[in-house]
């Protein structure tokens, strides 16, 4: 029987096929991934064959992105021949480490990148284990950070070839397309959360069909098409360097230098301060970006920091006592992360919750006004070194405390925004013992001290048998 138009082969037995059954995606040929990969981006609105195809490639590839057994990729190799996908890079040389700084597509990354997870079972490997939570947010924020920018991935490659154009140092690299062809060393969070996205693709095609929304397809084909930016070191060749030029010892391996840099560069960044945290976070949703996985989990902390910067500002119950960015050095005794984490039960009430940003601020400044007038000497700036009540466990157990306060005002029907209202419910605070020496706060430390502490500033002002009269 004659084939009419394209035909794909010669494949066992010198058969041929037809275009037709070729992209159906049920069927598999040794050269369909190579092909198909080459040739398509996916570009919607409408799902070709090739794309179809391609979303089942994926599916099968990422079968192997854990722990990939090198057998099994070298029956890959053999099944399907050299077929390799080009990537543009730039080539560069750090002492004796040669880079590949590229740009690669997410349904690339997907096809191409595994892990080498940690063992207990044998003790070997390396990456952490992967969350759920972690991978949807990280697709969530894909999908709905207006400005999702994803920091570089690196990658080591074992087999690549570096293609220069333009000079010595401008090209593309080839690489195999074989599950595991890029080991992720940084990135497989990222690389999780396109695969998410992926997955919950798959999921909706399978659902609708061909009759689906294009405007949903084209969401999808962005993020698809996703440019990445990745940095690629080939492990067997510094291997074989470092080897030869006897710099280390002659049974080391690839795996060897993989897990190396993955060390280095997990033990060795400094994270950002966790006060400088919480006001970028605030500054970011006040300037309107949202969709941050790590801001919007507790959202709750960006209303705090305005309340905190104004406590600490001029006129303020907290003037020039919060560190605010976390910076060392400043003399100033309360840390702003541990000040909003403290106030995690009030803004989790949600009489408190419900009011609007300024009566929270009104509250908060009444509150500690009135401590700082009951007890000055605490906050003096000469003289509060001596006492707890600006230390962690002072303010961990006052801001608790705040919450109480708040219920028992509205609770008694009293105005809880008038600092001189709440002066009858707190002024036995004034004779307790804050002396950093003799304090029976003194011994207590971590969370059950803090609610130990609490527990002890309730029983001292009676908060549920105050007469009010």
């Amino acid at each position: 029987m004659e084939i009419l138009g394209q035909k794909f082969g010669p494949y066992q037995n010198n058969e041929y096929y037809c275009e037709r059954c070729w992209y159906d995606p049920s069927l598999f040929f040794p050269d369909k991934p190579g092909k198909i990969i080459q040739r398509c981006t996916f570009k919607g609105p409408r799902l070709s064959n090739e794309e179809l195809n391609l979303i089942e490639i994926i599916d099968l590839y990422r079968q192997q992105s854990i722990n990939p057994n090198r057998a099994v990729s070298d029956i890959w190799e053999q099944v399907l021949g050299k077929q390799r996908i080009k990537i543009p890079a730039m080539r560069a040389r750090q002492k004796n480490i040669l880079l590949y700084f590229g740009k690669i597509k997410a349904y690339e990354l997907l096809l191409l990148s595994a892990v080498d997870q940690w063992s207990d079972n044998d003790c070997e490997g390396y990456q952490r284990n992967q969350y759920n939570s972690k991978k949807r947010e990280i697709k969530d924020y894909l999908q709905k950070c207006p400005i999702p920018l994803v920091p570089a991935i690196l990658g080591s490659i074992k087999d690549g070839q570096f293609i220069p154009e333009n000079g010595d140092c401008f090209g593309h690299l080839e690489l195999p397309i074989i599950p595991g062809s890029i080991a992720l060393l940084d990135g497989q969070q990222r690389t999780s959360g396109f695969e998410v996205v992926f997955q919950e693709f798959k999921e909706f095609i399978k659902n609708n069909g061909f009759d689906v929304d294009n405007g949903i397809i084209e969401q999808y084909y962005e993020l698809f098409n996703f440019e990445l930016p990745i940095v690629l070191i080939n492990s067997i060749k510094i291997s074989d360097k470092v080897r030869t030029e006897k710099k280390l010892p002659e049974d080391i391996d690839p795996t060897d230098i993989e897990r190396a840099f993955f060390f280095i560069i997990n033990k060795t960044q400094k994270a950002v301060n966790a006060s400088l945290k919480d006001e970028l976070a605030y500054k970011t949703i006040s300037a309107g970006i949202r969709g941050i996985p790590v801001i919007e989990k507790e959202l709750w902390r960006t209303e705090v920091v305005p309340i905190a910067n104004s406590l600490n500002g001029e006129q303020g119950p907290l003037e020039g006592l919060i560190n605010l960015g976390g910076v060392p050095g400043l003399k100033k005794p309360i840390q702003l992360n541990g000040f909003v984490t403290s106030l995690k039960s009030l803004f989790s009430n949600e009489h408190f919750t419900s009011l609007t940003a300024e009566k929270k601020r009104e509250f908060l400044h009444a509150y500690w006004g009135m401590i700082r007038e009951i007890i000055p000497e605490t906050f003096d700036k000469e003289s509060y070194n001596k006492f707890l009540l600006t230390k962690s466990i002072g303010i961990y157990s006052l801001n608790n405390l705040a919450n109480d306060i708040f219920n028992h005002c509205l609770n008694r029907h009293v105005d809880p925004f008038l600092k001189e209202n709440l002066r009858s419910y707190l002024y036995p605070l004034k004779n307790f013992d804050w002396s950093i020496e003799t304090s029976p706060f003194a011994i207590l430390a971590g969370k059950k001290g803090v609610k130990r502490a609490k527990e002890m500033m309730i029983e001292l002002v009676k908060v549920a048998e105050v007469n009010e009269a």
